[in-house]
């Protein structure tokens, strides 16, 4: 099973996992951690972790006389 925490010790003890939707907390720039276990013999892994980066939305020059706009 694959479950994403926002701390790294949520992720080495499954608490909180992080549900589908999830809006990040940090501005910016948030490190999720990543648990992996196998159900079947309970070991696992939590040395991965994954960078949300939020960038700004781009801003496009559009000359509106020339772009009809939907």
């Amino acid at each position: 099973a694959i479950t994403y925490h926002e701390t790294q010790s949520d992720a080495d003890m499954d608490l909180n996992a992080l549900v589908s939707l999830y809006t990040n907390i940090v501005m910016d720039e948030q490190v999720i951690y990543i648990r992996a276990e196998n159900t079947v013999t309970g070991c696992f892994n939590t040395s991965v972790s994954l960078i949300i980066r939020v960038l700004p939305s781009p801003v496009v020059p559009v000359d509106l006389d020339d772009y009809v706009i939907c």
